[in-house]
């Protein structure tokens, strides 16, 4: 048990660690050395020119993975509910423990399209700018 709960840590922290490692990657690079004149020699720009630059790149990048990943594992747990029931073959016992799998997986799927879907809707209702990752 305890090596599956280690298994299963670290596929989380994986899994976190990859799509905010590839939204931050996605930022683009300045193309020359640094903004000094001659060789080499200035400071480097920012990273990121504002906090909305920031916010663009990195945060709804990560959250754009994230939600994918959510909606694939949703996905994964529904059909393992499937399965579960399939294999029951009647046992009550064995079809109760599906069901809720099937229960949760479907509320977690309900969550994620939810956090996805409500920012956009109060911005598109307050007329503010709608972010990216809508």
């Amino acid at each position: 048990m305890k090596h599956k709960l280690s298994g299963l840590l670290l596929f989380a922290l994986v899994s976190v660690a990859i799509p905010l490692a590839t939204a931050i990657a996605q930022v683009n690079s300045p193309s020359g050395p640094g903004t000094g004149t001659g060789t080499g020699g200035g400071t480097p720009p920012p990273l990121f020119s504002s906090l909305d630059a920031f916010m663009n790149t990195v945060v709804y990048g990560a959250l754009s993975w994230l939600f994918t990943f959510a909606i694939i594992i949703g996905v994964g747990c529904i059909l393992l509910a499937a399965f579960k029931y399939m294999m029951a073959r009647g046992n009550p016992e064995e079809v109760s423990k599906a069901h809720q799998i099937l229960i949760w997986s479907s509320v977690g799927l309900g969550v994620a399209i939810l956090a996805k879907g409500v920012p956009c809707i109060i911005a598109s209702f307050l007329g503010a700018t709608i972010p990216n990752f809508c």
